[in-house]
C-alpha cells in the first residue's frame, strides 16, 4: 500500500489519494503508468487468462485530469464486475456508476470549488470523454495549465467544422465529428481520422 501511495502521490491532486487507494487495493488493480498516447488518456482491461484488472494511465496528464481519468476507469471496473460484457461500455450502467463516484469525489472539501461544482454538474449525465464534457473540460484546462503551456495549443475537441489547425507539422481542416475521432482534411484533399485528444495548434 505504501509503495502504491508513493507512486501515485505525485500525479494526483493533494488529498485525493485516500479516495482511490481503497478501490485499487480492494480490486487488486494492476496500475500501469505510460507515456502520452495520442488516442486515449487511459483505459481499463478486465481480467483475462492469468491477468487481473488492469488500468493504464498517461503520466503526462495534469493532476486533476489524471484523477478524473482514473475514476472514469475505476467505474468501468465496477460495472464489469457487476455486468461483465452484457452492457455498453459507456451506457446507462456506467453513467450511473461514474456519476455517483463523481458526487462522492465532489464531497472532498479541500478540492477547488469550481472543480467540485463541475463534477456535480457532469455527474447528471457523464460523457465518455472529459475533453468533450462542457462542464468539466473548461475547469480541467484551467486547473492543469501545464498541459496547454504552448501558446495557441488546444485539444482538437475544442474546434468546430471549418477550423484549420496544425497537427504534427501538417495543416488540416476540421470536417466532421465522430464518436472518438474527428474527420479532418489535409490541404491536398486527403481525409484522415484524428483523435479528439490530439493536441493541435489552431490557425483561425
Amino acid at each position: 500500500m505504501k509503495h502504491l501511495e508513493e507512486r501515485l502521490q505525485k500525479y494526483l491532486p493533494e488529498g485525493t489519494i485516500s479516495f482511490v487507494i481503497p478501490l485499487l487495493l480492494a480490486h487488486k488493480v494492476k496500475l500501469v503508468l505510460t507515456r502520452e498516447r495520442a488516442s486515449k488518456l487511459g483505459d481499463y482491461r478486465h481480467p483475462h487468462a492469468h491477468h487481473g484488472h488492469t488500468i493504464t494511465l498517461n503520466v503526462t496528464l495534469g493532476p486533476y485530469q489524471f484523477l478524473v481519468t482514473l475514476v472514469h476507469e475505476l467505474a468501468h471496473l465496477l460495472v464489469w464486475e457487476k455486468h461483465k460484457n452484457q452492457v455498453a461500455p459507456h451506457g446507462l450502467e456506467w453513467k450511473q456508476c461514474f456519476g455517483s463516484m463523481m458526487i462522492e469525489l465532489a464531497k472532498l472539501e479541500h478540492l477547488p470549488v469550481e472543480f467540485r461544482n463541475a463534477l456535480i454538474k457532469s455527474a447528471r449525465n457523464p460523457g465518455a470523454s472529459s475533453v468533450t464534457d462542457r462542464y468539466l473540460f473548461p475547469v480541467l484546462k484551467q486547473l492543469d495549465p501545464q498541459q496547454y503551456s504552448e501558446e495557441g495549443t488546444i485539444l482538437l475537441s475544442e474546434l468546430t467544422s471549418g477550423n484549420r489547425f496544425i497537427f504534427r507539422g501538417v495543416i488540416y481542416t476540421y470536417v466532421d465529428k465522430r464518436r472518438t475521432r474527428i474527420v479532418a482534411k489535409r490541404e491536398d484533399g486527403a481525409t484522415f481520422l484524428i483523435s479528439h485528444f490530439a493536441t493541435v495548434t489552431r490557425l483561425d
